[in-house]
């Protein structure tokens, strides 16, 4: 399993293929308690076998909670506008791509909480 911190770019690769050309893809992982998600994107650039890179979108937030993330569906256009959803009820494997996000430890053991409001 990829594991990304604040320092990397979430990278994801999927392989799609479609007759008229990949156009947008978009992906949304939860995270194991399902507390938290981000949504990653990507194009195919219109290649018919196109190997897409999803990387974080701008709706997600830019500050990603601490956890593992598993994909709970993918949706696909194609150059013509049609349109392919994936959820894992309907395509199981998508249980596979997961990756982890994690921040490095900080000096002060037991810190848990995020910063308190002063005055």
């Amino acid at each position: 399993m990829d594991t990304f911190t604040p320092n990397d770019s979430i990278r994801i690769e999927l392989n799609l293929s479609d007759e008229s050309g990949v156009r947008d893809v978009s992906a949304v992982f939860y995270t194991e308690d399902n507390q938290h998600y981000v949504v990653l994107q990507g194009s195919g650039h219109g290649e018919t076998d196109a190997r897409v890179l999803l990387t974080l979108s701008g709706i997600s937030s830019s500050i990603v909670a601490p956890g593992v993330y598993q994909c709970r569906q993918i949706e696909a256009w194609d150059v013509k506008g049609n349109h392919r959803e994936y959820t894992i009820e309907t395509y199981p494997e998508l249980a596979d791509k997961r990756f982890r996000y994690e921040y490095p430890e900080s000096g002060q053991p037991g810190d848990e909480e995020g910063p308190e409001l002063v005055g």
